[in-house]
């Protein structure tokens, strides 16, 4: 099987991370990862945006999320049927978008 064909119904990380700066929707990103995931036939980019005032009062989710420039959160969103789009990391906690 080639790095393009993928078996089964699951969803795999197959590029990334790479950096996103700026805002989205409105939020103003400290730090920012773009990570592609694909199965069967669908291909699409998850977003891990933190805050800018997440990196001060964070919760336990950034933390890792900065350690894995964003993969923790991704991986965590693998066996949904349609993972998020965007994903952010607020001191409230995570959004999806």
């Amino acid at each position: 099987m080639g790095p393009t064909e993928l078996a089964g119904d699951d969803w795999r990380i197959v590029g990334g991370p790479r950096n996103i700066e700026g805002s989205i929707e409105g939020f103003d990103m400290s730090h920012g990862w773009a990570w592609d995931v694909a199965r069967v036939g669908v291909w699409r980019t998850i977003r891990v945006c933190v805050t800018g005032s997440t990196t001060e009062n964070r919760p336990a989710q950034c933390a890792e999320a900065l350690d894995t420039q964003g993969r923790s959160i991704v991986e965590g969103f693998l066996h949904r049927e349609d993972p998020p789009l965007t994903v952010m990391i607020t001191t409230s906690g995570i959004v999806e978008k």
